[in-house]
């Protein structure tokens, strides 16, 4: 199920993201988290594609929760990105498993997004 978080519009142009969220991510399911955003001029963010965060930005290790309760600081920083004001951020949770009532399902909270200027 995707989850995304609502346009945020920047007074200051950026060019790097940061993402961090608690995570629960057991066995058989994943968490991809993609970003967009608006270069100066453009206006409609709805037609931009979804990029995913490589895996070579993640800023922690990957790791398999042990119980329902371990959640986790995920990370992933990018720079170097064009200038831009606005962007959005989708987290998508991932399950090989059909029964929802089941562990196996990951979860999220605490996300922190921020954008900077390198």
């Amino acid at each position: 199920f995707p989850v995304t978080i609502c346009c945020i519009k920047e007074d200051v142009p950026s060019n790097g993201l940061g993402v961090f969220l608690d995570a629960n991510i057991p066995n058989n399911s994943s968490i991809t988290v993609h970003y967009r955003f608006l270069l100066n001029g453009e206006s409609d963010i709805t037609k931009k594609a979804w990029r995913s965060f490589p895996t070579t930005s993640k800023t922690t290790p990957t790791y398999t929760s042990g119980s329902e309760i371990d959640f986790r600081e995920e990370g992933y920083r990018l720079s170097g990105l064009p200038l831009f004001k606005s962007y959005q951020i989708r987290v998508d949770l991932r399950s090989s498993i059909t029964d929802p009532s089941y562990f196996e399902t990951p979860a999220v909270r605490g996300i922190k997004v921020v954008s900077f200027l390198v």
